[in-house]
């Protein structure tokens, strides 16, 4: 009797267990839903180059030049081997490495001068210096030597053989005071004398005259000393028998159309 009761009873519970599963089925959460991700913005340009940033690097950016660069050959051939002999020992040979000029103006008068920039190449004797032969070049006044005037080396060949003939550097510097001072003496003198003509007492014109005489005389004495001094005590270059000198112009105090240049 129980059994078929059973029986009876197990479909429609079987039927109840389903239908309860479908129900929390039916009734259960949703799966989150995944939103896709959002595209990420494009980066903002770059803003536009100012014009002080341009300019620089123009700057710093240098053309390629158009003149091309000297071969090993061209190199060789500016050198030249160069033999330096002195009658006086240790006559340095400087090379100038540059020149700057410079302008101005000193009150209302223009002034233009340049400023010389030297290595030392060679310490005489020099047997085969090797030295550059568009250079300019001179015997400084070191070593008890008086300095030359710049010069520059003669062309066409692959070996020289120069000669310094030194000179005293004491004395010519000494010649140099001296010529100084019977300029200005001589100067003074002639002052002096134009002044004895105005004066209207006639001793003071004579004593005047006389110390024109005597200081303008003592100019003439002091430059007639002074002047071949220096010209003996000076230093002088010799490629054979030729003295050898810049081609540029000399050099001191002198009026030019920019100027007083020095």
């Amino acid at each position: 009797m129980q059994t078929s009761v059973w029986r009876a009873c197990a479909p429609a519970l079987v039927a109840c267990i389903a239908a309860s599963v479908e129900s929390r089925s039916a009734y259960a959460d949703p799966p989150p839903q995944q939103t896709p991700p959002t595209p990420s913005a494009a980066p903002a340009p770059p803003p536009p180059p100012t014009e002080r940033a341009s300019k620089e690097a123009a700057t710093a950016t240098p053309g390629l030049s158009s003149v091309p660069a000297p071969t090993p050959a061209e190199i060789r051939y500016r050198r030249v081997s160069v033999d330096v002999e002195s009658n006086r020992p240790d006559a340095v040979i400087d090379r100038r490495v540059s020149l700057q000029d410079e302008n101005g103006w000193f009150v209302l008068i223009p002034w233009h001068s340049t400023r010389s920039t030297w290595e030392q190449v060679c310490v005489a004797p020099c047997a085969g210096a090797d030295l550059d032969r568009y250079s300019t070049y001179r015997v400084a006044a070191a070593n008890g030597i008086s300095g030359s005037p710049s010069f520059t080396l003669p062309q066409g060949t692959d070996a020289l053989h120069l000669r310094v003939d030194a000179g005293n550097r004491y004395a010519n510097r000494t010649a140099v005071v001296l010529g100084g001072v019977g300029l200005a003496a001589l100067i003074v003198g002639g002052a002096l004398l134009i002044d004895a003509s105005n004066i209207k007492d006639h001793d003071d014109e004579v004593h005047t005259h006389n110390a024109g005489y005597i200081t303008g005389g003592v100019g003439i004495v002091a430059l007639a000393i002074g002047i071949p001094l220096a010209m003996l005590t000076r230093t002088s270059v010799y490629a054979g028998e030729t003295p050898l000198r810049a081609a540029a112009a000399g050099t001191g105090p002198r009026f030019t159309g920019n100027g007083i240049t020095f």
